[in-house]
Order: structure tokens, then sequence, then C-alpha cells
């Protein structure tokens, strides 16, 4: 009897090993660089200004390959993508309501505290040598984002034509890269 479970052990062991090498094999390697280039709207096609989904912020990063061994990456996958910061609408009309005409008291900012974490598991294919830079993009809804100021999707999606700004506060991107020399 103690023979078995000495075996189990062993083999309890030896997955937990396998385990833990294969991913730290599977996540991004220390010669992968990851930067953050910055951020748009965008306005979602076959969609009205009334709609939530009518505009998207999309931030941009670059995945840059610094293999100073001459790994070429071959594919991207499991990326987990993760940020907070504040999205603020520079000229927000402020108003009040009176015999059912807005009443305009001016320009405002208008800012919310936004949050989103997301998971993509379709792998991008390609090859990018050392020194190269692959230019990937993650857009998502405002209606996922923020609320409608003054509950009003119109009004936000026309103000934040006008102008934004994100500020992210942190930023976290990760993933798993397919190589070969």
């Amino acid at each position: 009897m103690r023979g078995k479970n000495r075996f189990g052990l062993l083999a309890g062991i030896a997955v937990l090993l396998v385990l833990v090498f294969a991913s730290a094999a599977l996540a991004k390697p220390d010669w992968v660089t990851v930067r953050y280039t910055g951020c748009k709207l965008s306005t979602e096609k076959n969609t009205k200004v009334t709609d939530g989904n009518h505009r998207k912020l999309v931030l941009y990063f670059d995945v840059i390959n610094n293999s100073k061994s001459g790994d070429i990456i071959t594919a991207i996958y499991d990326r987990k993508i993760g940020y907070k910061g504040v999205f603020t609408i520079h000229k927000m009309e402020q108003g009040l309501v009176q015999n059912g005409v807005i009443q305009s008291q001016g320009w405002r900012p208008a800012t919310w505290n936004v949050s989103y974490s997301g998971t993509y598991t379709k792998p991008i294919k390609g090859e990018w040598y050392p020194g190269q830079v692959y230019k990937y993009d993650i857009s998502v809804s405002l209606n996922k984002l923020i609320k409608p100021f003054g509950g009003n999707w119109k009004k936000t999606n026309e103000a934040a034509s006008r102008g934004f700004n994100f500020k992210p506060n942190s930023l976290s991107f990760d993933f798993g890269v397919r190589s070969h020399k």
C-alpha cells in the first residue's frame, strides 16, 4: 500500500513540475516588449448616434520583437487585456430644461472612471523578425465603459466627437507567443 502512495505522490509532483515549466513557456518572453501608443474614438457602422455602441474607444499597442538570438514570432495567442483610467469628454453641454427647451449653461467637462478586462483566444498568425513591430489595437464600445451623460446617448456621443481624453492609470497586456529561430 505504501508503494502505491509514494508512486502517486511522485506522479503528482512530476505533473506539477511539468505544469510550472509549461506555463512559463507559454507566457510572454522577456524579449517581447509591449508599448501603449495612444487611443482614439471610432464610429461603429450601421448604428445611430442614439445607440450606446455608436462610439468605440480604440487603444493602440506596439508588440516589439527584441530578440537578440534571432527568435521569430509566429503567433500571438491568449491575450489578456485590462485597463483602468479616466475618460473625459471636454465639451459636454450643461443646461436646464424649461418648457421642453434646454437653456444652455455653457460647456463643462464630464469625467468617468473606467475599467475593462477581456480575454481573446483567437491566435494572430504571422512572422515578426527581430526588430519588427506588430501594431495591435483593442476596441471597446462606450456603453461597456461609461453611462450616458444625463441618460442621453445622443448627447454623449455628439459631445465625445467634439473632444475627449483617456488617461490610463493602469494597463495590463499579457499574452503567449509561439516562436522559432
